[in-house]
């Protein structure tokens, strides 16, 4: 009967953090697609530029990565960051 015991609640406390983990890593899925950032272009396939490439001082948020991957400009600087995916994306200095 010990063993029983001992062996539900092993089982209780397994599917517990496993229903745990589960909602933590759903409401971080969630929170990052909905958390779209004002002014984004999301979806948009056009950029300031409007070829189909990203223009001079301009960075593209497209399929994961941006376009160009890297870029180098002076100070003071305006950078444009378009997002070209379907989900929202923030951009950290």
């Amino acid at each position: 009967m010990k063993k029983l015991i001992g062996s539900s609640s092993r089982l209780l406390f397994g599917i517990t953090l496993l229903f745990g983990l589960l909602t933590i890593i759903n409401s971080c899925s969630k929170s990052s697609a909905y958390n779209t950032p004002s002014g984004s272009n999301t979806g948009n396939n056009s950029g300031s530029s409007g070829g189909s490439v990203p223009g001079a001082n301009e960075v593209w948020i497209q399929n994961m990565a941006f376009n160009p991957s890297t870029l180098t400009v002076t100070a003071g600087t305006t950078v444009t960051w378009t997002n070209k995916d379907a989900i929202g994306h923030t951009v950290t200095s």
